[in-house]
């Protein structure tokens, strides 16, 4: 392992050595004339809204060294402790959508959505190139290209895969967790005259991980009161995972989507909006005749079904089971500027497809168990099934009209404000509103949501029900923040109250349910950035409190992240460099468990998930266009020990970690 470490470390200082000397003669002997102040990008919302905005590509050293998706996404979500695993909001996120929505979303940080697409004007081809490994089995590899056919049409393609090394109950210490691939080809037309544009881009995720339920427990590694002792659960290459090696889940996603406008007047313009998605989730478990397999099942069935206390429901060897969901949605409208006013409206018709199919599965549908909840005042049937049908085919039809309006009251004020309604038989809504005066921003969303495909109807070897008598979600969330500069110091003090009306989770046994009185959350944080001479600080608290009797979203109260860092310190003449530690501590709190037959968080009270500090040390460097990292990550790991990411699931040990970070512009 050391000899290995000295020789990535030597391959990489080597590495940047030959490019400083190319840089140098590049520098003494020829003049650059495309780079990164000529390569410029917009999304599609900018053509949406009519912002007349081009973006710069990030050149700086800030976050190099952050390459995993929790750090990418500053530590405000949850996974299963390796890159590629599901993941998810620690905190509430409202609901982008209306309608009828699948529901699968433990991959949806991975995929290329059409908000984060760029597209490009270059005068030169572009070409960045990213890789990053470390010594525990991480390697992320990432490669975008794109270049302008002519003055009015670019094309472009990114790449990224991502894929890890279990850190427990590997047969080897070099046996594949998980395998991520995604795919994103884009193009951009815009006409000589301006009045016509178009964006396409097709994306394609790929995602593929080897489950293992999190580490096994017996009743030795728990208190007098059957709650897990966190700290039997750091064996590492000792611990036994619950699902072994037989466990697999895959996802897939391919995705097209068209944007085009065409310009009658600065006052008048069309637009449409075609996006078609097609997404497949398979699961399977080849182990069911294991022990360690069927305890987990088992620990997740239901008294009441007719089999049982039984792990399985259709099949005893083994469960070979997938969704197949299709989506079309074609929106089209009209929007326009007068003046400082900004307009927009049009009708959106959506419609999906949902298969589900599995192996040896039987077809009479017979509820077996029901429950009765009370939700605001009147009662709710939710049933159980015992099996159902070799084919659930799904198919609807959903209209919804929307719109738009903003209003620029000076260069610092402004007010933008979205709404749109389904016209279907629950009649679900969506408004947002956000408002500018200077330093200050506010934001007000409104959300009323049909329960999700998988909430409503979810059929499988371990899990059935039928709860499409659930009612709608109702969530309001009112933002604020306020930001101030002065020398050195940026400060932005923000708070969020989160009102959720008969709010959907999934409960302790994995099943979804619906909680019975309001779910009320506020937060309070601050963002804190510091410069002194050499010397940066970048630090962002949040702390929540439930203000509910019941803890539906469980939140720890304190979440923090600071950099401490040093830059241009050494090598001032040579490079550019950042030479800091990073920390990140939450307070425990009851994390959310994850069931990989559904893909679903869920709550659970066995393991409080310990507070815990992980720091890392760090040095980004740059030398032209190429920058790189070094990384200890995990460096504060006591012995024999760790921390907890989601229940039974630990986090990433100490680790050498590093990365290179190349631009072209020719």
């Amino acid at each position: 392992m050391q000899v290995r470490r000295f020789l990535l470390i030597l391959g990489f200082l080597g590495l940047i050595q030959s490019v400083w000397s190319q840089s140098t003669i590049l520098d003494d002997t020829t003049k650059q004339v495309y780079g990164a102040k000529t390569t410029r990008f917009f999304l599609e919302r900018d053509l949406l809204f009519n912002r007349d905005t081009l973006y710069m590509i990030d050149t700086s050293l800030n976050n190099v060294h952050r390459y995993d998706m929790v750090q990418r996404l500053d530590n405000l979500y949850q996974d299963l402790g390796l890159m590629g695993t599901a993941i998810r909001s620690i905190y509430y996120k409202m609901p982008q959508q209306i309608g009828t929505t699948l529901g699968m979303n433990a991959y949806q940080p991975y995929v290329y959505s059409p908000d984060k697409v760029k597209y490009f004007n270059t005068r030169s081809p572009f070409t960045h190139a990213n890789y990053a490994q470390n010594t525990r089995g991480n390697q992320k590899i990432y490669f975008r290209y794109t270049r302008n056919i002519n003055e009015n049409f670019n094309v472009g393609l990114h790449y990224r895969r991502e894929n890890t090394f279990k850190q427990f109950g590997g047969q080897t210490t070099r046996e594949l967790a998980t395998d991520h691939h995604s795919l994103a080809i884009q193009a951009a037309y815009i006409s000589k005259n301006k009045r016509y544009k178009l964006l396409y881009h097709f994306s394609h995720l790929n995602q593929i991980v080897f489950e293992q339920g999190g580490i096994q427990t017996n009743a030795a590694d728990s208190n007098a009161r059957g709650e897990i002792i966190a700290d039997s659960l750091f064996g590492y290459e000792f611990e036994t995972p619950f699902l072994g090696l037989t466990a697999r889940s895959w996802q897939t996603q391919n995705t097209h989507h068209l944007y085009q406008e065409y310009r009658l007047a600065k006052q008048l313009q069309l637009f449409h909006v075609l996006h078609r998605t097609r997404q497949r989730d398979d699961y399977e478990d080849t182990g069911l005749a294991d022990d360690g397999n069927l305890s987990y099942y088992r620990a997740f069935a239901n008294d009441n079904i007719t089999t049982g206390k039984s792990p399985f429901i259709y099949n005893s060897t083994g469960t070979s089971e997938g969704f197949k969901y299709w989506l079309f949605d074609n929106k089209a409208g009209v929007k326009g500027s007068i003046g400082p006013i900004y307009y927009q409206g049009y009708v959106r018709a959506r419609q999906y497809r949902l298969e589900h199919s599995r192996e040896g599965q039987v077809e009479a549908v017979n509820v077996v168990d029901t429950d009765v909840i009370t939700v605001g005042g009147g009662q709710i049937t939710q049933s159980t099934l015992d099996s159902v049908r070799t084919q659930i085919n799904t198919r609807e039809l959903e209209t919804f009209v929307g719109g738009a309006f903003g209003i620029n009251f000076s260069k610092r004020s402004r007010l933008f404000a979205t709404a749109e309604y389904a016209l279907t038989a629950r009649s679900d809504y969506r408004f947002t509103a956000n408002f500018e005066l200077g330093n200050f921003k506010a934001k007000a969303q409104s959300v009323f949501m049909t329960p999700t495909l998988v909430q409503q109807r979810f059929t499988s070897n371990h899990f059935n029900w039928d709860r499409r008598n659930l009612n709608n979600m109702l969530a309001n969330q009112a933002e604020a923040s306020f930001y101030f500069r002065t020398g050195g110091i940026y400060l932005r003090p923000f708070a969020t109250f989160t009102l959720i009306n008969d709010y959907i989770y999934f409960d302790t046994s994995a099943r979804p349910t619906q909680a019975n009185e309001l779910v009320q959350i506020v937060s309070a944080g601050l963002d804190l950035h510091f410069r002194w001479k050499k010397l940066r600080s970048e630090t962002k608290a949040i702390y929540t409190q439930n203000l509910g009797t019941t803890e539906f979203i469980r939140i720890p109260s304190v979440l923090a992240t600071t950099r401490l860092y040093c830059e241009d310190c050494v090598f001032s003449k040579l490079m550019h460099t950042q030479i800091g530690v990073e920390a990140h501590y939450k307070t425990s709190y009851l994390a959310d468990a994850y069931m990989p037959v559904s893909k679903q968080f869920y709550l659970q009270d066995g393991l409080l998930v310990p507070a815990y500090p992980v720091i890392d040390v760090f040095i980004n460097l740059q030398i032209g266009q190429v920058r790189g990292f070094l990384k200890m990550s995990h460096v504060n790991q006591p012995a024999n020990s760790g921390y907890i990411t989601t229940p039974n699931f630990v986090g990433m040990r100490r680790a050498f970690n590093l990365g290179i970070n190349w631009l072209f512009f020719d």
